[in-house]
Formats: structure tokens, C-alpha cells, sequence
């Protein structure tokens, strides 16, 4: 496996620069187009999202709170109430077989 981390000592600096180049290739310089500016962005802002955000929120929490007594006010016409068993300190007789 070949060494990657090398001590100060173990290294030895060049006085000159020393460059690759690639076999076969000489080196190509093309002109680069100019770049269009970016477009700028005209959506809502950060603000504008939040408070959007929180009138959600607000709405919301109004319409489950009017869902909720909609469901109990309904709950409480529909289903009628269950009845008790006959308590035996109200003197009622219960059969056994």
C-alpha cells in the first residue's frame, strides 16, 4: 500500500515549479461567453410566507375548534343514551335461574 501522509523531513521542496502535462494533448484555450445576469426573484418574500403561515394557523384552529362542537352537538342528538342495569339499592329484583 502506498505511503499518503509524509513527515517535514521526509519531503523535499523543488525550487522550481514542475507542471504534467498530458500525453498527446496540447493545451486548448477557448473564449468563454459572457454570462447573462441571473433573474432576479419577484416571488413573496420570507415575511410575506410567514404571515400567510400564520393565518393558516389561525383559520385553521377556528375551523377544528367549529368541526369539534359540530361533532359533539351531533353526537349528543343522534345516539341515544345507553341504559343502566337496574341498580339493586333501587329495590328492583333481579331473577337468577
Amino acid at each position: 500500500m502506498a505511503k499518503t501522509v509524509f513527515r517535514p523531513q521526509e519531503t523535499v521542496p523543488l525550487s522550481s515549479a514542475y507542471v504534467l502535462h498530458a500525453p498527446g494533448g496540447d493545451i486548448v484555450v477557448e473564449d468563454v461567453e459572457a454570462v447573462a445576469p441571473a433573474l432576479e426573484y419577484e416571488g413573496p418574500t420570507a415575511d410575506d410566507l410567514r404571515a400567510e403561515a400564520e393565518l393558516f394557523s389561525q383559520n385553521w384552529e377556528r375551523e377544528k375548534e367549529a368541526m369539534m362542537a359540530a361533532a359533539r352537538a351531533e353526537a349528543r342528538t343522534s345516539w341515544p343514551r345507553p341504559r343502566r342495569p337496574p341498580s339493586r339499592r333501587s329495590g328492583a329484583r333481579t331473577t337468577r335461574p
